[in-house]
């Protein structure tokens, strides 16, 4: 029989101190969660109980000087799906899909995309997209449909749970070509600019840019300012209660110019008449382009703008149609460039309104000095200046 192990006391000292050191590691973690970092537990909490939306602010018209309409808002319908809202059945699912692609050429599912060799995302990928982030928010698949489009899903709706009809606002440029080089037109933010613009308070996901014209000169003017809707939400997402805030959408500035529309078509039909003269005079073509400038010179303001060839911005109002960009962006005429502002050339004749100002400053003439014009001028031979026979001649008005 082995007799007893004395009693060791330092273990039993040992153990109380690792208990009491966890108790205190313990205390000091709740104080510094409870205490010091409370807010921003608090914030962390919140953002998983409260949803931001944006809400879109209205942007700024563009009229000119009478009011006539050169870039406007106009509603344009787009088709959501709430994922949670989808039946049960996956047969009922592919059903609505189905249905859904067959009114707005969206693919329903990514064989079908893959089949007709279609490059864009199907309503299968972006519904299982949302479903995995927010299963109670809808999903945007198809955007501005047309009224028709939306009236048939709304008459549906009882046949398609879980599908709804949204009302956006979209551009329009009821004058065309006529005005496009002066007006622009807008897109989708560009990948190479969203960090940019998200610092500026831009959404990626929702918001269009002015990418020519006024519309990306005066982009800060138009735009207005983003709002927001803060709602709270269960842990699926879904809206319960009332709105937490709400921040008023700011609109954009509308923006008057001095163009007068009805003097901007008469000057572009002069100019195509005058293009056609040229080359029916010269019998073959000289020219294919051509500017025209109406300002009033009393005050600087420019009446009309015609850049010739042009292009239609309308084709670009809601979306940018990828093959006339393309065929605009090859046409040796250079219709994407307004040749007034982008274009060089020789001064000519209107520079000599600067020359003249210089002599009359410089006192070499007055005002009533009269000049013998021959209509040609001999440059003097560097080598030979005063061999008249060496000269240059250049002829002015002279045949």
């Amino acid at each position: 029989m082995n007799p007893l192990q004395p009693f060791q006391g330092w273990r039993l000292t040992l153990f109380q101190g690792v208990v009491f050191a966890v108790f205190v590691i313990f205390g000091v973690r709740m104080y510094q969660m409870q205490i010091l970092q409370h807010s921003l537990f608090q914030l962390a909490a919140d953002e998983n109980r409260l949803s931001e939306l944006p809400v879109a602010a209205t942007r700024g018209i563009i009229i000119d000087r009478y009011g006539s309409a050169l870039a406007i808002n106009v509603p344009a319908y787009n088709i959501a799906i709430t994922p949670a809202g989808l039946p049960s059945d996956q047969g009922e699912v592919l059903r609505i899909y189905n249905t859904i692609s067959a009114l707005t050429g969206v693919p329903p599912t990514r064989a079908v995309a893959n089949a007709a060799n279609i490059p864009r995302r199907s309503i299968e990928e972006l519904v299982a997209e949302g479903e995995g982030i927010a299963p109670y928010r809808p999903v945007l698949v198809a955007q501005d449909v047309g009224q028709r489009v939306a009236m048939q899903i709304l008459e549906a709706r009882y046949s398609l749970p879980g599908v709804d009809v949204q009302t956006a606002s979209v551009r329009e440029y009821p004058t065309g070509a006529l005005t496009s080089q002066i007006v622009g037109y807008m897109g989708r933010i560009p990948a190479e600019q969203e960090l940019e613009l998200i610092a500026q308070g831009y959404n990626p996901a929702f918001d269009r840019i002015g990418y020519a014209g006024l519309e990306a000169y005066l982009e800060n003017i138009l735009a207005g300012q983003r709002g927001r809707e803060v709602r709270q939400v269960d842990v699926a997402g879904r809206p319960i209660g009332e709105r937490v805030a709400f921040d008023a959408p700011v609109p954009g500035l509308s923006v008057r110019l001095t163009i007068d529309t009805e003097l901007q078509r008469l000057a572009e039909q002069a100019l195509v008449n005058r293009i056609a003269r040229v080359n029916a005079e010269r019998q073959a073509i000289v020219t294919q382009t051509g500017s025209v400038i109406a300002m009033n010179p009393m005050t600087g303001e420019i009446l009309a703008m015609v850049s010739y060839p042009s292009y239609d911005n309308s084709r670009f109002a809601r979306a940018i149609d990828v093959q006339y960009y393309l065929d605009l962006a090859a046409d040796p005429l250079t219709p994407l460039v307004n040749h007034v502002t982008q274009s060089v050339y020789p001064p000519g004749s209107v520079w000599k309104v600067i020359t003249a100002l210089g002599v009359l400053e410089e006192e070499v003439i007055d005002p009533n000095t009269l000049l013998f014009d021959p209509g040609d001028l001999l440059l003097p031979n560097r080598y030979a200046p005063n061999d008249q026979t060496a000269a240059q001649r250049f002829v002015c008005w002279l045949p």
